[in-house]
C-alpha cells in the first residue's frame, strides 16, 4: 500500500511534545526499527536525510530518520537532532538511538543488550606523560536512571542478557584491541561504546536514551557477521523499554485530542493490513482483539456525527470484521487480512478459502458478532453488505453505509459551492451556493497558492460560523490536514474533510 507523505509541520499540533524520535545510522539498523513500526508513513521534514518515516509504536507516534554515524556527515544523526530541535519544529518527548555497539568482553558478551542514560563522550584527546588520553566529558539523560525499568522487560529471543550501564562515544570505528584497550584503562565500568552520542547529546536538553546491542568487541577479530541480528534485538525492546518507562511515570503518555485523531486517521490511510499471527488458537484470538480499536478508530474518523448511535455502529462493525479475519486465519488458511477504507464503504479481503458469514449460526463468537451487525445495522439498510469471492484472490466483503453514501451525493449534486470572483482578482472572491442547504460540499482540489488558501479558509470559516456543515473534497491527505489545522476550532458532524478520490 502507498501512503500519502506527513509533513511534520503541518502535523505539529499533534505532534509537539507528542512523540518519540528514533534515530538509526545504517541500513541494518533502519530495517530493523521500521520492522517495529505500525501505520508507517513517509514523513516530510524538509531536509535531506537516508530516510524519514512517521507511524506509531503502540500508541505512542513516533517520527524514524535514518542517517549516517560520521558527525561531519550532512545526514549525521547529530546533525539530523539538531535540525528536529529548532523551535518551529515539533519538539519530541524522548530521544532514542537504536543500533549496534561494540562491548566491554569484562562486562558483556555479543548479543546482549546495552541500555543506556549515561554516556562518556571521549572524541578529544591529550596528551599525558607521553602516552595520548582521551578527555572524558559525561552526559547524563534528564531522563535519569533507568535500573527499575530492565527487570520487567521480556527477555530476548537469544538468551542473551539486557543490561543498564554507560557507553563510551567517540567518532572512531573501534576494530584494533591495543586502542580499545587504552579507552578500558580509562574507563573500565563503561559495557561498550559506539560512534554517535558524543555528537547527539552534546546540547540535547530532552530526555534521550540509547539501546545498543553488542555487535562485536572492538578488537582484531571485528567483523559485521552479528550486526544485523544486533540491530533487531535492538529494536524489540523499544517498544517494552517505552511501556516501562510509562508506568514508572518517566514518560509521559500519549496526548488525545482532535489533533492527535487526525494525524492517526492519516496514519492509518487507505487500509488497516493484518498479516496471520504467529502462535496457535489461542494467541491469534489475542492477536487480533488488539486489532480492534484500531478498525474502529478509522471507521469513527468516516462518521457523520459523533454520537453513541456511530460508536456502536464502529464497535459492531469492527468486532465482526475481526472475526471474519480470525475466521480466515484459523480455518481459511489465509495469510493476511486487508480492511480498506473510504468515505462511503469499507472493504475488507483475505487470501483464504470461499467463507461466508451469513450462513453462521449458533453462539461462538463469529456468529454472535454477524448477528448482532445483522440484527442492528444490516437489517435497517443502514448498511448494506455484499461479498464475493474469487479462487486467486480470496474473499472480498463489502460494507456500505447507505445514509453517509446518499447524503454526500446530495450534497455533491444540490449544494456545491462555486467561487465567483469579482472582477478578474482572487483576493476578495465570495461564494455561492444554494441558500436552503444545510450541508454544503466544497471542491478544494485546484487550491494552491497560499493567497488563495487564506482567502478560501476565510470564507469557509464565515460559513461554518453561520452555522453550515461541510463537506471538503481535497486532492491528497496533506491538503485535509491543512484544511483541518485552519478549521481546527469546528469538530465533529459540522465538518468533514476527505479526499476526493475516497468519496
Amino acid at each position: 500500500m502507498t501512503q500519502q507523505n506527513i509533513d511534520i509541520l503541518t502535523a505539529r499540533a499533534a505532534l509537539d511534545k507528542n512523540y518519540i524520535l528514533l534515530l538509526t545510522t545504517n541500513s541494518r539498523e533502519s530495517d530493523a526499527v521500521r520492522a517495529i513500526i505500525k501505520d508507517i508513513a513517509p514523513a516530510v521534514i524538509r531536509r535531506a536525510t537516508r530516510g524519514a518515516r512517521i507511524g506509531r509504536l503502540g500508541k505512542q507516534f513516533c517520527i524514524h530518520l535514518n542517517g549516517t554515524s560520521g558527525a561531519q556527515e550532512h545526514c549525521s544523526i547529530g546533525s539530523l537532532t539538531r535540525w528536529m530541535m529548532r523551535p518551529e519544529m515539533p519538539q519530541p518527548k524522548l530521544v532514542v538511538v537504536v543500533g549496534f555497539a561494540w562491548g566491554n568482553p569484562a562486562h558483556v558478551q555479543a548479543g546482549d543488550v546495552i541500555i543506556a542514560s549515561k554516556i562518556h563522550d571521549i572524541n578529544r584527546v591529550h596528551m599525558e606523560k607521553g602516552k595520548i588520553k582521551r578527555c572524558v566529558a559525561d552526559r547524563v539523560s534528564p531522563l535519569g536512571a533507568i535500573t527499575e525499568c530492565i527487570p520487567g522487560l521480556p527477555a530476548l529471543k537469544s538468551g542473551r542478557k539486557i543490561l543498564s550501564g554507560e557507553l563510551a562515544s567517540a567518532e572512531i570505528y573501534l576494530s584494533d584491541t591495543p586502542t580499545r584497550n587504552s579507552i578500558l584503562e580509562q574507563l573500565p565500568e563503561v559495557l561498550g561504546g559506539e560512534m554517535e552520542a558524543f555528537d547527539v547529546v552534546r546540547d540535547l536538553g530532552v530526555p534521550w536514551l540509547f539501546i545498543k546491542a553488542v555487535s562485536d568487541h572492538g578488537d582484531d577479530e571485528v567483523d559485521r557477521t552479528q550486526q544485523n541480528s544486533a540491530a533487531q534485538a535492538a529494536a524489540s525492546l523499544v517498544l517494552p523499554i517505552l511501556e516501562a518507562l510509562s508506568a514508572e511515570g518517566m514518560l509521559n503518555q500519549e496526548r488525545q485530542d482532535v489533533a492527535t485523531q487526525r494525524l492517526t486517521e492519516a496514519l492509518i490511510g487507505h487500509a488497516i493490513r493484518i498479516s496471520r499471527p504467529v502462535g496457535d488458537r489461542d494467541a491469534i484470538v489475542d492477536a487480533m482483539n488488539v486489532e480492534v480499536p484500531r478498525i474502529m478508530q478509522r471507521l469513527l474518523g468516516y462518521m457523520p456525527n459523533d454520537d453513541e448511535h456511530n460508536h456502536l455502529l464502529a464497535e459492531t462493525l469492527a468486532v465482526a470484521m475481526v472475526e471474519i479475519a480470525q475466521n480466515a486465519f484459523l480455518h481459511g488458511n489465509a495469510s493476511y487480512a486487508n480492511c480498506g477504507f473510504n468515505e462511503t464503504k469499507v472493504v475488507l479481503s483475505d487470501n483464504g478459502m470461499a467463507y461466508d458469514p451469513r450462513t453462521l449460526s449458533g453462539e461462538r463468537g463469529g456468529a454472535k458478532a454477524w448477528s448482532d451487525l445483522n440484527n442492528t445495522f444490516l437489517a435497517s439498510d443502514f448498511i448494506s453488505f455484499s461479498r464475493q469471492t474469487n479462487k486467486s484472490q480470496g474473499n472480498v466483503y463489502t460494507f456500505k453505509f447507505n445514509k453517509i453514501n446518499a447524503e454526500i451525493r446530495q450534497a455533491k449534486s444540490l449544494c456545491t459551492v462555486t467561487d465567483v470572483p469579482p472582477g478578474s482578482g482572487f483576493m476578495n472572491s465570495s461564494f455561492a451556493f444554494n441558500p436552503t442547504c444545510e450541508i454544503l460540499y466544497y471542491e478544494a482540489r485546484e487550491i494552491y497558492t497560499m493567497s488563495k488558501r487564506n482567502s478560501t479558509w476565510a470564507q469557509l470559516d464565515f460559513l461554518l460560523d453561520a452555522g453550515k456543515s461541510l463537506i471538503i473534497a481535497c486532492r491528497d491527505q496533506r491538503q485535509v490536514m491543512m484544511y483541518e489545522e485552519a478549521l481546527k476550532k469546528f469538530t465533529g458532524p459540522q465538518l468533514r474533510i476527505f479526499v476526493a478520490s475516497r468519496i
